[in-house]
Formats: C-alpha cells, sequence, structure tokens
C-alpha cells in the first residue's frame, strides 16, 4: 500500500505547481507494469479480430444450436441459447485476453511486416 505523505500546501503559484508536479511523480510510480498505452493501429487490428471472431463464434453456435434443436431435443429453444451463449462466451474471453496482452504479434501480422 503506497504510503501518504502530507505537505502543508504553501502560498503561491509556484507551490501548487510542485505538489502537482509531486503528485504526478507518486500517480505514475504507482501505474501497474501492465498499463501501456498501445497505438492506435494495434488497438483496431485487436478490435476487428475481436469483431470477427464474435460473429463467427456467434454464428457457429447458434448454428450448432439449432442443429442440436432440431435433432435431439424435439425443437426446443434452450440449445439455442445455449450454443450461443457458449459462443459470444468464449468470444468475449478470446476478446478480453487479446486486449490486455501486450505487444503479442499473431502470425499473421508477423508475415505482413
Amino acid at each position: 500500500m503506497p504510503q501518504r505523505v502530507h505537505t502543508p500546501p504553501l502560498p503561491g503559484k509556484e507551490s501548487i505547481n510542485s505538489v502537482l508536479q509531486a503528485f504526478k511523480l507518486k500517480s505514475s510510480a504507482l501505474l501497474p507494469p501492465s498499463a501501456v498505452i498501445m497505438s492506435e493501429k494495434e488497438l483496431g487490428q485487436k478490435w476487428d479480430h475481436c469483431l470477427a471472431d464474435s460473429a463467427i463464434k456467434f454464428g457457429t453456435g447458434l448454428g450448432l444450436g439449432i442443429v442440436f434443436s432440431v435433432v435431439f431435443f424435439k425443437r426446443r429453444t434452450w440449445p439455442i441459447v445455449f450454443g450461443t451463449g457458449l459462443g459470444l462466451g468464449m468470444a468475449y474471453s478470446n476478446c478480453q485476453n487479446d486486449l490486455k496482452s501486450r505487444y503479442v504479434l499473431h502470425s499473421k501480422v508477423a508475415k505482413e511486416q
């Protein structure tokens, strides 16, 4: 846990700037090492990959749910909802991992460079 340092405020404009500067230095030291700002291009590629992956997994889950509903479960709706939920859950998990990872190049991106 970070230690709090109490310093009495000093009158004048210079003291306000020095307090702000000290706060900026202390707050930046508290950031975790994984808090890195990525480039706009990299973030855009990750979002594109997430949306494409989500559409594929949603469609696959929906399709498998419909097939299982018709073939095995007498046209009930729960297999459709279950398959769609599984697809969206996997897509969400993949997107979360992609957006949190730092500097991971996929083979497709590496071939372009």
